[in-house]
């Protein structure tokens, strides 16, 4: 081995320390109550979780910002509770009746992102198996969540009041949202919730954001129904476990230290 080579296979080491220490990647973002334990429900049931029943005005760490179904009060339109349904994680689920929309704000700044960093909000989703007699609850089948800028909003009504389509900017400050789920991901009135995720690439415009990243959750519409159901109140969806993670695109001087730490040690293997 050339005296070069050596002196490369002496500083080798210290090229994998230097690479060893810097930021792991797929850090996960703090979210409050995440699996909405608090308020607590003794009896299960969620016509005795919901906010008015409890006597509390929002789930801890979460505010509510929309409450627009027409068959209930506003505090009776956001729930928790375990009744006919197994939780993803602990021992209650969210109930959001048809009109029903929460929303969350991170300590994370969108300015401390940089392009390329990838957020990816996971929330379980799911349907209670009980039927009543004409097969009650109905699950939300416009329902959507996202991320967003700050606090998510409300713009007003979620459609024009006459039952017309859903408005797309019911709710505000959408930095990126699912599609509509239409079917919980292990079908209707089957009580084992499933995991729907959404992944977002962060761009200039994110990174231009002025607030943090938040979270929300905005339940709407009615099973194998045309309309959005904000006339009744047994339409409702049901979400636990809700996570944030944050997987960084690496540095370029990340990349260019493990590379030159990689190539070198190819190269010693040869030698």
């Amino acid at each position: 081995m050339s005296n070069a080579m050596k002196a490369l296979a002496r500083a080798l080491p210290v090229v994998l320390v230097v690479a060893s220490t810097l930021p792991s990647w797929g850090a996960s973002v703090a979210i409050a109550n995440h699996s909405f334990e608090n308020p607590d429900n003794p009896v299960e049931g969620f016509a005795s979780g919901d906010l008015e029943s409890l006597g509390v005005p929002v789930p801890a760490g979460w505010t509510v910002i929309a409450t627009d179904n027409n068959a209930a009060s506003n505090n009776q339109e956001v729930a928790v509770g375990s009744k006919d349904i197994n939780p993803a994680d602990g021992t209650q689920v969210l109930s959001l009746m048809s009109g029903a929309a929460i929303t969350q704000v991170t300590s994370v700044p969108w300015s401390s992102l940089n392009v390329g960093d990838t957020l990816t909000l996971t929330v379980a989703v799911g349907d209670r198996s009980n039927t009543g007699s004409e097969g009650q609850p109905f699950f939300t089948d416009e329902s959507y969540f996202g991320l967003s800028d700050g606090a998510a909003g409300r713009s007003g009504p979620p459609n024009d009041g006459a039952g017309g389509p859903l408005d797309p900017n019911w709710i505000t400050n959408i930095a990126a949202r699912t599609p509509t789920i239409a079917i919980p991901p292990n079908g209707y009135k089957n009580p084992n919730m499933g995991d729907v995720i959404l992944a977002h690439t962060v761009t200039p415009g994110d990174v231009a954001r002025s607030g943090n990243v938040g979270v929300f959750i905005a339940s709407i519409g009615k099973r194998d129904a045309s309309g959005l159901g904000l006339s009744q109140n047994y339409n409702q969806g049901f979400f636990d476990n809700v996570r944030l993670d944050l997987d960084p695109v690496p540095e370029p001087s990340v990349v260019s230290v493990m590379a030159f730490g990689l190539a070198a040690l190819a190269r010693r293997r040869r030698l």
